[in-house]
């Protein structure tokens, strides 16, 4: 019974820049509703939801499952680990495109959803950008990363209450700050959530969102497009020692970066041995890069 991270909910203060942002460097199909913009990228009909709001960050994630039964499993297991739930309005199901979900809070106070009847859109997706299309399927449309001052606690929430496990944990640091970054996976993606444990308090919850594409010359193209209209490319080309995923990180209209990326390792063997990295990325990945 697996779970996906299915769609992701961001309040932004400015929608324009979101809608230039996800068609013209993403290569996103953007559709303007009453309540914002919805993207898509595959074949569901919404998987970032951008909403009018001062916050510039996360709203809410979204995970799926495949029926009701697999729903009121999960939502047992949350309750019997503590959690509180409760159920979304018909309305806001319509909003993201399920039929059913109910929203709970990580142990960081970040709103969870999950959900199921997720609804495909009208017509076949074909980015007139990204020609090769994005990896999602069985592994959601990506991956988030989040900042939490109890790493432990998050890592045993996902575990216990959501039924991820761990991958791996990376040791590094940003300047002079250690920061540890566990890693987990619910579906065979390498990682549908990752947690930077830091000692601090962030602005925002969410450090970054990870879309893949199919084709590695579509990430190039991606980082060429970003870097002619002026996007802040906050990490160059670079791979990850961990899910092998080659990628740049991008500065979005909210504040918070995304990862274009590709080639990501997908975990296939049970039972799986995390492992221990001293680095987050093999090679690139250079910082604060900005060019007009």
């Amino acid at each position: 019974m697996t779970i996906r991270l299915g769609y992701i909910g961001v309040e932004a203060s400015d929608l324009a820049a979101w809608a230039r942002f996800a068609d013209a460097i993403c290569g996103f199909a953007v559709e303007t509703l009453n309540a914002g913009l919805a993207c898509r990228f595959d074949a569901r009909a919404r998987r970032i939801l951008v909403l009018p709001g001062s916050r510039d960050d996360l709203a809410f994630a979204g995970f799926e499952v495949d029926s009701e039964a697999a729903l009121e499993q999960r939502v047992a297991r949350l309750r019997g680990a503590g959690v509180a739930v409760s159920p979304g309005s018909d309305g806001e199901a319509a909003l993201r495109g399920v039929t059913r979900f109910f929203r709970f809070d990580d142990p960081n106070g970040t709103p969870f959803e999950l959900a199921t009847g997720a609804r495909d859109g009208g017509e076949v997706f074909r980015s007139p950008l990204v020609a090769g299309g994005f990896v999602t399927g069985d592994g959601g449309l990506g991956h988030i990363v989040l900042g939490t001052a109890d790493l432990p606690g998050s890592e045993r929430f996902c575990v216990d209450a959501l039924g991820a496990g761990l991958s791996d944990r990376i040791h590094d640091r940003i300047g002079p700050l250690p920061v540890t970054v566990s890693f987990l996976h619910l579906n065979p993606r390498h990682h549908s959530i990752a947690y930077a444990g830091l000692p601090m308090t962030l602005p925002k919850r969410l450090n970054h969102i990870m879309v893949e594409a199919a084709a590695l010359e579509d990430v190039g193209l991606a980082y060429d497009r970003a870097r002619d209209a002026g996007v802040p490319i906050t990490r160059t080309l670079g791979q990850h020692p961990n899910d092998r995923m080659v990628s740049f990180y991008c500065r979005t209209p909210s504040g918070f970066d995304l990862e274009v990326g590709w080639g990501g390792l997908r975990i296939e063997t049970t039972p799986w041995s995390p492992g221990r990295y001293e680095r987050f990325s093999t090679w690139g990945h250079q910082s604060g890069e900005r060019l007009s």
